[in-house]
């Protein structure tokens, strides 16, 4: 196989995947992209997506921003401080340089 490769651009990193192999990336933090095809080969992908809603929606125990507004000042305040953000989360399930060495 000559292509079809992920690409993350800051990391400077190339990862070639064997087929039917499953990766997931939190899209919003690192800039990817597969590299083209050698010619006559075939790749495939699909790509499934989450709202980052979602995850806020968990972290508040099942309730939307605007439930958790009638809560005591004292609680909100300290869940929002809590709270990290889809950069935070995102950034959480990189894997790293070690964690990748590892898998091959």
């Amino acid at each position: 196989m000559q292509g079809g490769h992920l690409v993350f651009e800051e990391a400077k990193l190339i990862i070639k995947f064997p087929a039917g192999s499953t990766f997931l990336i939190p899209l919003s933090c690192i800039t990817h992209f597969n590299m083209p095809t050698g010619e006559g080969e075939f790749r495939a992908s699909f790509t499934q997506y989450i709202a980052g809603e979602v995850f806020c929606w968990v972290e508040n125990g099942f309730l939307t921003d605007n439930i958790m507004e009638g809560w005591d000042p004292e609680k909100h305040t300290v869940v929002m401080k809590e709270r990290k953000g889809p950069w935070g989360r995102g950034l959480e399930k990189i894997s790293t340089m070690n964690q990748l060495l590892e898998v091959l």
